[in-house]
């Protein structure tokens, strides 16, 4: 008798402690709107599969206000990893709800809406697919739109119908594609391949060159694409644009924060103007006088080995006399060099000189950046 009683208050103290929670007036639910449908204390995962989401859950709570539900009523709005996420119109939210946990509230009277949609979207790795609208009706219009992430492009976009069978996609453009509701739920699916692009064939570059591979490396990375499609000119000088572009691509072409160069000679819509910006903003140069950047100007061994060793922050990690170089005195690259030494990214041009005032090569640069890389990826 006392194990009756002990488990009556604890149901009783459970659907309290629901309605507590929940907030919910038990009313009746509302009729007459097929697109809202209410959790019931039987409902299971295949129920849920195509609630609608929402962008947001004021979106969501906005939509509920709209519908004229009953007061304290739930919308579900998004289901993650931790479960169910619900909110009522004045916003009072519940989250990382389970399966059982709404069966219980609807066993105990609490009132949980969800829109059961009609085109769903399978997620899709590497890029986004939309759509125009979850909840067409046949003879709608929908409109798909694929944005594939960085460096991947659209390999497969399929629609189909709740029995499998093909649904008509129109293209509109690369991004765009259009198809007719039928009868019934569509799911679309979309598939992003990355883009291989191929490794340029350098003739001027020999196999036995100390920066074949550092050239290769740079190519199939996408830092540089050569001179040409068949040249990469190893022993030309790089330029100041050239050097802050090619550490850019390798940081992985971040955006830079700010839209405006102050140095005039920074032409806007250059393919070094987002480097440089971004370059400035993180300390890695600060152009050659207040309003002025000197794109084209031949890029110095020291300038490069300062440039990599502020990447890296590390340009006053070591001393400044910590290299064996007679041409490099106590000045603002001396501890860039003295770093790059330590890190075995220079070994200068002879035992007891590293020519810090010559211009820099495109394949000594690419050398630079090649042994940086094999450096922080060994750890």
């Amino acid at each position: 008798m006392k194990k009756t009683k002990r488990l009556l208050s604890a149901v009783l103290t459970l659907c309290l402690a629901l309605t507590m929670i929940s907030g919910l007036a038990v009313t009746a639910a509302a009729d007459g709107d097929a697109s809202w449908r209410m959790v019931t204390s039987t409902v299971t995962e295949a129920d849920l599969a195509y609630i609608k989401t929402y962008s947001d859950k004021t979106e969501a709570s906005a939509a509920l206000a709209a519908a004229n539900k009953e007061t304290g009523a739930y919308i579900l709005y998004d289901k993650t990893e931790s479960g169910y996420c619900a909110i009522t119109a004045d916003g009072t939210e519940s989250n990382n709800l389970s399966l059982s946990s709404l069966q219980l509230m609807a066993a105990f009277g609490a009132h949980v809406y969800y829109t059961d949609i009609t085109v769903a979207v399978t997620p899709a790795a590497n890029g986004r697919l939309d759509v125009s609208s979850q909840s067409a009706a046949a003879g709608d219009t929908v409109t798909v739109t694929v944005t594939p992430d960085a460096g991947y492009a659209l390999e497969e976009l399929t629609a189909a119908d709740a029995d499998d069978n093909a649904v008509a996609l129109t293209p509109v453009n690369d991004a765009t594609y259009t198809f007719v509701m039928p009868a019934g739920r569509v799911t679309v699916t979309a598939v992003f391949a990355e883009i291989i692009v191929p490794v340029p064939v350098f003739t001027d570059v020999d196999e036995s060159a100390y920066y074949y591979d550092a050239v290769l490396w740079a190519a199939e990375n996408r830092i540089t694409a050569g001179t040409s499609d068949t040249a990469f000119s190893p022993d030309a000088p790089c330029t100041r644009a050239q050097v802050v572009t090619f550490l850019w691509r390798y940081a992985g072409s971040p955006e830079p924060t700010g839209t405006t160069c102050s140095f005039t000679d920074v032409k806007a819509g250059s393919y070094y103007e987002k480097a440089v910006l971004w370059a400035v903003e993180n300390g890695i140069t600060h152009g050659t006088s207040d309003t002025t950047f000197s794109p084209d100007g031949s890029c110095t061994r020291a300038q490069v080995v300062t440039f990599l060793a502020r990447y890296a922050g590390a340009d006053d990690a070591v001393s400044s006399y910590a290299h064996r170089f007679l041409d490099v005195l106590d000045t603002y690259f001396s501890a860039a060099v003295a770093w790059a030494v330590q890190k075995a990214i220079t070994f200068g041009v002879d035992t007891t000189h590293f020519a810090p005032y010559r211009s820099c090569t495109r394949a000594e640069v690419v050398t630079f950046l090649y042994r940086y890389d094999s450096l922080r990826t060994a750890g």
